[in-house]
């Protein structure tokens, strides 16, 4: 009886841990809001899932997602040759929503000291840009929402989970990539920020 109990906790434990990945079965991503996929892989452990990116032709892709006018634009154009990290999240995702609140606190200091530019892409199937614009007041985000409605990077960046975090050098080189929540993660982002200077 206790094996059932302490096995029970233990997958209990593992589908809340796993709230925000995503799984693909046949190349389709798969993971809805309501859903708890059967793989865990999105993580708050950093060291398991966090990448420099050291090939020369590793370049953030031509990516055209909606502002929150609903207006296409391309994120390496909002950039304009400046250093960027790039949040990839979704509503439904609490790791998400913690992410994006410590980089709130922080995006204006480095946009200020080191020029780089702050924006928070959403993934979410079956959402508008009015619902997204909506939930992002609602939360008080000062930086740029955007909305990335065909969910292109999803299948570029092959992501597992989100929250997925890419940073860029000015010349759009990708320098850092990372799926998960790392409370810890912006003095590696400042770190790399400061390189670029």
């Amino acid at each position: 009886m206790k094996k059932i109990l302490v096995y029970t906790f233990a997958v209990a434990g593992l589908f809340t841990f796993a709230a925000c990945s995503q799984t693909t079965a046949n190349n389709t991503e798969t993971a809805t809001k309501k859903e708890v996929p059967a793989m865990v892989t999105a993580t708050t452990n950093p060291a398991s899932v966090e990448e420099t990116s050291k090939e020369k032709d590793d370049v953030f892709p031509a990516l055209t997602v909606k502002d929150m006018d609903g207006k296409e634009v391309d994120i390496k154009t909002l950039a304009g040759g400046k250093p960027a990290i790039i949040s990839f999240w979704a509503t439904w995702c609490p790791p998400c929503r913690r992410e994006l609140k410590d980089y709130n606190k922080v995006f204006q200091k480095w946009e200020k000291t080191y020029g780089a530019k702050f924006f928070a892409v959403s993934v979410d199937e079956g959402k508008s840009v009015t619902e997204i614009k909506s939930f992002a007041a609602e939360m008080g985000w000062n930086f740029k929402v955007l909305f990335d409605e065909k969910r292109g990077s999803v299948n570029h960046f092959q992501m597992a989970g989100i929250p997925f975090m890419v940073v860029i050098d000015p010349s759009g080189k990708i320098v850092k990539k990372e799926t998960g929540y790392d409370p810890s993660g912006e003095k590696s982002i400042e770190t790399l920020l400061k390189g670029m200077k």
